[in-house]
């Protein structure tokens, strides 16, 4: 175990040390290149229209000010998350009723924290070829970058790096107290911030001997207390989420990120390689075992295979003495647990430290990889961002389209939605009830959240605020605007309108004499 805030790493080899052994130019083309995965998604996918709860979210937006924006509790979220909120409503009213601001500042929040990571780590080329891994195989997590909704988690994931990046370069008392207060500042973007500032306080002053003295111990219970009084003021006990298998929306969490063979494949794949860098030959032997045995149960139980590789980092993390990183990443594997929805969203926190935990400690590797010409990392970041400018311009390009397509379709449906809603607003039927075919519910009830090819961008509780808000009550019986994606079909009911759609199938509205059958 380490002691004191050393600047070295349990390698030997410091963060600062590797800063300056790289250039400028050779740090930021490897920046890129950690970046380059979600980077290519994004230039993909790139403007959303409004998703899931963005709808609700609008009329909220419209209806009050920037103080009001703060002091409320908007829909779906749990407790206040005013400077979030905040965010959130002058990103909307910059771009007058558009989210393209939102998703913009959600890419910029989020890319600066990888950037941040990866000047921290000793490691760097290792770390940034694993970080584009993440980016471009685990992408799923990472579609918050297109929601309105999105703006709390790149904000919560710039303190975390923050914190990851001063516990590699060995935390001090005067950074602890920064990160304290930063903590304070960040959970007023999300509270979970706050679990993540207990673990760290846990973490720090296990490994970090310079902070057990009787004034950072003082200060350390401060930190408790003023974090469990944040945390009860920003989410009160009602507002925490009732819900009966909480292990079932966590367990829905990891497959809604791996909903690919080749995901499975890419997890199985950096579980055994995180394994592989544990420190000394019996315990590599043994990792390399107990992850194999791992992948192998998690097969034949049909659990997502991504569930191994969390473990096999804190064991990493453990053995290592990097008692802060692993009570950071113990912390983030609760999230999906406490907020059991079945997002993969909070995931990525769990992503990016297992990421850097994967990565830290290899100077081996990291020698290898220094064999390279750079040349070749810059080759691959022109190369991806043009076929990814190709991709979002139309072009079919073959391997990259066909895996682009689940990308390309959702951001389709939103467009094709919007142009229902523009006809929908001016049209005989505007009085009518609006349903979907099918109703996309939360993952941890719905099928369509990984087969999604038929599911609606939004649920009918947000489209129906968003519609009041239009065009006033709607029409409480009588016959009822069907709108089906993906070429589906509406049994017994009279198409009126048809939207095209090149990814995703056409989007057809129909007139039913009653609602569908999912309909309660």
């Amino acid at each position: 175990m380490r002691s004191g805030p050393p600047a070295v790493s349990a390698t030997g080899v410091s963060a600062a040390t590797g800063a300056r052994a790289e250039g400028s130019t050779a740090f930021w083309l490897y920046a890129a290149v950690a970046v380059l995965g979600l980077a290519f998604w994004f230039v993909i996918g790139f403007p959303f229209g409004n998703h899931n709860e963005s709808y609700a979210w609008t009329v909220r937006l419209d209806r009050t000010g920037l103080w009001g924006a703060m002091t409320a509790r908007f829909e779906t979220v749990s407790g206040m998350r005013p400077l979030g909120t905040a965010v959130a409503w002058l990103t909307y009213h910059g771009s007058h009723g558009s989210t393209a601001l939102t998703q913009l500042v959600n890419l910029v929040t989020t890319l600066t924290a990888w950037i941040l990571l990866a000047r921290a780590m000793p490691e760097r080329r290792l770390f940034a070829w694993l970080a584009f891994l993440n980016g471009a195989v685990f992408f799923a997590g990472y579609l918050y970058l297109f929601h309105l909704h999105g703006v709390f988690y790149g904000f919560a994931l710039l303190w975390l790096t923050a914190a990851m990046a001063e516990c590699l370069r060995g935390l001090t008392q005067k950074s602890y107290r920064a990160l304290a207060i930063a903590a304070w500042i960040a959970a007023l973007f999300h509270p979970h911030v706050l679990i993540l500032l207990l673990a760290l306080t846990v973490g720090a002053l296990i490994e970090f001997a310079a902070l057990r003295t009787r004034p950072m111990l003082v200060f350390a219970a401060a930190v408790v207390v003023f974090s469990v009084v944040e945390a009860a003021a920003l989410v009160p006990r009602e507002a925490v989420m009732e819900v009966k298998n909480r292990m079932h929306g966590m367990l829905t969490s990891y497959r809604t990120v791996e909903v690919q063979r080749a995901v499975s494949v890419a997890a199985a794949a950096v579980t055994l390689f995180a394994a592989s860098s544990l420190r000394g030959a019996p315990a590599r032997i043994l990792a390399l075992g107990l992850s194999g045995a791992g992948l192998a149960a998690c097969a034949a139980l049909d659990l997502p295979l991504l569930l191994v590789w969390p473990g096999v980092c804190l064991a990493k993390a453990a053995w290592h003495g990097r008692w802060s990183l692993a009570a950071l990443l113990a912390a983030s594997l609760t999230f999906s647990y406490i907020s059991p929805t079945g997002s993969p969203t909070y995931l990525v926190f769990v992503l990016l430290l297992c990421t850097a935990l994967t990565g830290v400690d290899q100077p081996q590797r990291e020698r290898w990889l220094a064999r390279i010409p750079h040349a070749w990392a810059g080759i691959l970041v022109v190369v991806s961002l043009a076929l990814a400018f190709l991709v979002r311009g139309g072009a079919t390009v073959p391997v990259v389209t066909r895996l682009a397509l689940p990308l390309l379709s959702e951001r389709e449906r939103t467009h094709q939605l919007e142009r229902v809603i523009a006809w929908y607003l001016v049209s005989p039927y505007r009085r009518l009830r609006v349903r979907f075919a099918q109703e996309a519910r939360g993952p941890v009830v719905s099928a369509t959240a990984i087969d999604r090819r038929h599911r609606p961008p939004t649920q009918v509780i947000n489209l129906s605020i968003y519609l009041a808000s239009r065009r006033g009550p709607e029409q409480p019986d009588g016959p009822v605007v069907v709108v089906a994606f993906g070429g589906e079909d509406v049994p017994g009911a009279r198409r009126v309108l048809q939207i095209p759609g090149r990814w995703a199938g056409p989007a057809a509205v129909c007139l039913a004499d009653r609602p569908p059958e999912w309909v309660p």
